[in-house]
């Protein structure tokens, strides 16, 4: 198979298996803490810590594997991004975070290879070794990637970190711009909102960014997707569509627009927020939470998380679409096609 054929196969398998790992807690979470259920919440979080493992069941679900060696690349996909921290004193598992998604991809393309490569010759010794010899190297060549790996987060984090310190409009307009490339992209907007410590303003327009591309992606996906896979965008996560956006990049211009015009609204209704609600755009409503939870619980408080977060956001994302599918003919609906 052509090295592009088995990048859009290993894509759509990412995109898919953070989606499904993020749904859960990003549709309920909220509602569990409200009510303090924390059975719920618990299962919660750790579907979100087994994302790279979901990560590597769905990329074998592109390839057909079989049962074996679908859990031995699975298992392979989450010891290299790196959640698993190890056993404590008491024997208790730790998992901590979701892991780095880059390395977890690194550790699936490793597996893979190592799949096709033992698979047609192991035959009865299938089950003996293959998940231990994925598992096994994986491990070890990414041991040694994670660190180098991490660092392209830290510098993209600190670049734009140093849009903090512009003049409002043009900071507000940076980062909804920068969140919203970074949301379709394998990397963590949370991950890099907490690695700068952006809140208040700052935080809500890399906020606002995101809310505007999932709204966007959710109008223009729709007529091939569904209704269903539409909602997805913005309740779960638009990285849903990252495949699409490595195999034609212009399909993103007008999320990017709506972020940009998502950007000036933040600025204008001085939405705010925290480096961890900075990442999320509208799923789960922790963006509109982290925003009524720093200026009050009001009436006109509700009104303008409604205007920004919603309303505006819907109007733009509609003109958007119509301004680059309809007039400028840039995007047709095919582009977003997503095959699950």
């Amino acid at each position: 198979m052509k090295i592009k054929e088995n990048g859009f196969k290993v894509l759509n398998g990412m995109s898919l298996g953070i989606v499904v790992a993020l749904i859960p807690g990003a549709i309920f979470g909220q509602l569990t803490k409200l009510f303090d259920y924390s059975l719920l919440q618990n299962a919660f979080d750790l579907s979100t810590a087994l994302m790279c493992f979901m990560i590597g069941i769905c990329i074998a679900i592109q390839y057909k594997f079989d049962g074996i060696s679908t859990m031995s690349l699975a298992l392979a996909t989450f010891i290299s991004g790196g959640a698993f921290k190890g056993v404590n004193d008491e024997g208790m598992l730790m998992v901590k975070g979701t892991g780095d998604v880059i390395n977890a991809a690194l550790g699936a393309i490793l597996a893979l290879l190592i799949i096709k490569y033992l698979d047609p010759r192991l035959k009865t010794y299938k089950l003996l070794v293959l998940p231990v010899v994925s598992i096994v190297i994986v491990t070890i060549i990414t041991n040694f990637t994670a660190q180098p790996v991490s660092l392209i987060t830290y510098n993209i984090g600190q670049v734009i970190s140093l849009f903090t310190s512009l003049q409002p409009l043009v900071m507000s307009i940076l980062l909804a711009l920068s969140f919203s490339l970074i949301i379709i992209s394998p990397l963590s907007t949370v991950a890099i909102a907490l690695l700068i410590s952006i809140s208040g303003l700052s935080s809500g327009a890399a906020n606002l960014g995101i809310v505007g591309t999932s709204f966007t992606l959710a109008l223009l996906s729709y007529k091939e997707n569904g209704l269903g896979c539409a909602l997805v965008h913005f309740i779960g996560s638009p990285k849903i569509q990252m495949a699409n956006f490595i195999k034609r990049p212009i399909m993103f211009i007008p999320s990017l627009f709506s972020a940009f015009l998502c950007g000036i609204i933040s600025y204008l209704f001085a939405i705010q927020g925290t480096p961890i609600s900075a990442g999320f755009g509208i799923s789960g409503l922790i963006g509109p939470l982290a925003h009524l939870s720093s200026e009050g619980f009001t009436s006109f408080n509700l009104f303008i998380v409604l205007i920004a977060f919603v309303i505006l956001p819907i109007i733009i994302s509609i003109s958007s679409m119509y301004l680059f599918r309809n007039i400028l003919k840039l995007v047709k609906p095919e582009d977003y096609k997503i095959n699950i």
